[in-house]
């Protein structure tokens, strides 16, 4: 039996409609994590320009205590050596984490002095390396690292609210985003931010940890649509094709 090009074309609806129903449910599912355990510095007492609260930046959630403590950096006390600190997450389903890490001064020298360490419930872990002037910089313009790779390290905040008369320059934080898509079968259970540096030299500071999934179950409600639309185009479907194919009776 041969089908009517209007019914070809409803059939062609048909799976457009469907192909759409699919694809409207995927997307990024972005959970914010609390660093407030961490934290021992105020943001704000840097810039009073800085974000604070649940703020998007680069498309990303992210949540920055609104007052107190609400970043961490790697060295207050200005020693020297390396520091550690690690952040609960415990999260299943991740294919990647954002981060918003910047330095007060930075290293632009051969080898790498700041890394982070996803710690997964297998025990495995994985280490991506911050290296400064790609991965990483300093909060302060024209001061130390100024340059990063602008793919996974990319500019989301910008300020010339700078506060210092005697210098030009403008204030900034970065969003990194590490992929850990080869991982997401695993539970993430924690994030350590490893610092090497020194007064002076490197010396990181963290105001910001998002976690990211996927979700591809189509919603219900797209599927109902989906249905409707299928029942309805293939009933008129069905009657274009008889009345195509059935030739009219003539009375005699």
């Amino acid at each position: 039996m041969r089908i009517p090009n209007t019914s070809k074309f409803k059939l062609l609806g048909i799976f457009t409609i469907l192909a759409v129903a699919c694809s409207s449910a995927h997307g990024g599912l972005f959970t914010t994590i609390d660093i407030s355990s961490v934290t021992n510095a105020n943001l704000q007492l840097t810039n009073s320009a800085f974000p604070a609260g649940l703020v998007t930046l680069g498309g990303v959630p992210f949540a920055i205590g609104s007052s107190g403590n609400n970043f961490y950096y790697s060295n207050p006390s200005g020693l020297s050596g390396t520091t550690t600190v690690s952040i609960p997450i415990n999260l299943s389903d991740v294919v990647g984490v954002h981060t918003l890490i910047n330095t007060v001064w930075g290293e632009n020298i051969a080898g790498t002095f700041a890394s982070l360490t996803f710690n997964f419930s297998d025990s495995t872990s994985f280490v991506k390396t911050l290296d400064g002037n790609v991965d990483v910089r300093d909060f302060y313009d024209n001061v130390f690292t100024n340059s990063i790779n602008g793919t996974t390290t990319q500019n989301v905040f910008l300020t010339d609210n700078d506060g210092r008369p005697f210098f030009t320059g403008l204030h900034r934080l970065d969003k990194q985003f590490i992929d850990l898509s080869a991982f997401s079968s695993k539970t993430l259970v924690s994030m350590t931010l490893i610092d090497n540096g020194a007064p002076g030299f490197q010396r990181t500071f963290l105001s910001g940890v998002t976690a990211e999934s996927i979700t591809a179950v189509p919603e219900p409600s797209s599927f109902a649509m989906a249905a409707i639309a299928l029942v309805g185009l293939l009933v008129g479907g069905r009657r274009s094709a008889k009345m195509f194919l059935v030739p009219p009776t003539t009375k005699v």
